[in-house]
């Protein structure tokens, strides 16, 4: 996969990052983490098998 792309926060309104703020304060989860939980949750079905497993550990 080429890795040539902005950081996705970057095309966030303030609304989305106060949301994105106040779901890590509910649960404590870095900011980073809720984004890749909503993009595995959103297009999961969209991986190849075995693709869920390369998940790095936080």
């Amino acid at each position: 996969m080429k890795k040539d792309y902005s950081w996705p926060a970057s095309q966030l309104t303030d609304k989305e990052m106060e949301l994105l703020y106040e779901e890590r304060k509910r649960n404590g989860k870095p900011i980073t983490v809720l984004i890749r939980e909503a993009v595995l949750k959103t297009y999961s079905s969209s991986l190849l098998p075995g693709e869920e497993q390369n998940k790095r550990s936080h």
